[in-house]
Formats: C-alpha cells, structure tokens, sequence
C-alpha cells in the first residue's frame, strides 16, 4: 500500500454534497414564485423567516402582509422591476418581516432572478440580524 494514494479515494466533494444539508448549514432557504398564480412555493426554512408553520403555502398578496409596512412600497416594486423582461431580473433587497403567526419581527435578505424563458422567479433568503 502506497502512503501517497488512498485505497479507496473519496467522491468529488461535489458530487457527494447533499444541498438540504447545505443549505440548511448555512442558513439559506429558497423560493420560487409562480408569476402566473402568484404563488410563493418555499421551502422549510423560508416559511419560518415568515413565522409560518410548514403547512403554510401563501399567493404573493398574503405573504407580502407579513412584510413591515415601512418596507412594503420598495419591495412591492423590486418585485415587479425584477420580473419585467427590460430589467436584468436580479432581485437583491433585505427588509423586515412580522412573523404571521408569532409576531416577531426579522430582518432578511431575498436574493432573487427572473428566469424569462421558463417563466419563474426564484431564490435564496439569508436570514439577518440587525
């Protein structure tokens, strides 16, 4: 047995990487809304940042009444220049929200892309404090 070379090499870090548990590692939920239904499919981990139990699936018009009203205006329209085809598509803004069913308030960040051709607009939520 060589000491230089494993018996048995490991997988390609990549190719062994388990996104939930990544995902999760760092904090990071992900989301997708349906431009056509508007609704917000999330995973686990955004529900929470909007204080929701997992059960929870919200059209866009119901998720954004758990966004601070001192922010609502701006993420309203970041929403709409992101999903209008003249704009890049990138969405990048950090607001509050009130969780819907604790009440708590959380500062967050939505990184976001409007994919045009396949008519989705999906993300990241890092969770911030502040």
């Amino acid at each position: 047995m060589n000491s230089q070379q494993p018996v048995n090499p490991a997988p390609n870090l990549l190719q062994r990487l388990d996104l939930d548990f990544a995902l999760r590692a760092a904090a990071l939920g992900v989301w997708e809304l349906d431009p056509v239904t508007q609704i917000i499919n999330w995973d686990d981990q955004c529900r929470q940042f909007f204080g929701l139990s997992k059960k929870n699936q919200l059209s866009y018009d119901q998720a954004i009444e758990y966004v601070h009203s001192d922010d609502l205006e701006r993420i309203n329209q970041a929403v709409l220049w992101a999903m209008n085809p003249s704009s890049d598509g990138i969405y990048d803004q950090t607001y509050r929200t009130m969780g819907a069913e604790d009440g708590k308030l959380r500062w967050v960040r939505f990184l976001g892309r409007s994919y045009f051709k396949t008519e989705a607009f999906t993300g990241l939520l890092v969770w911030r404090r502040k």
